[in-house]
């Protein structure tokens, strides 16, 4: 199970849920491999929240610092909690 994601845009106050799905973790190491640049978690979390709210397949990362740089994206990941971890009290 892949991390969700708290995404806000715009400033603002509530965040939109976004789902970590495999393919985003696919293309971002595509991506990263063809422009030889190393791969950060912050990267796969700007990828997975603009394939899921703008444009499911963008043709590499350029649009996605755009869209990140003049929306003023922040993407928080929320505590993973799989099925061998338990959450921890008051954590959100």
């Amino acid at each position: 199970m892949w991390d969700v994601l708290d995404v806000y845009v715009d400033g603002a106050t509530e965040p939109v849920e976004v789902t970590v799905l495999t393919i985003h973790v696919v293309d971002y190491r595509d991506f990263c491999d063809k422009a030889k640049v190393s791969a950060y978690p912050a990267g796969l979390d700007l990828l997975s929240a603009y394939c899921s709210l703008v444009e499911p397949e963008p043709s590499d990362l350029k649009p996605v610092k755009k869209w990140a740089r003049e929306h003023k994206v922040i993407v928080e990941r929320r505590e993973h909690v799989g099925p061998t971890r338990t959450a921890t009290p008051g954590a959100s």
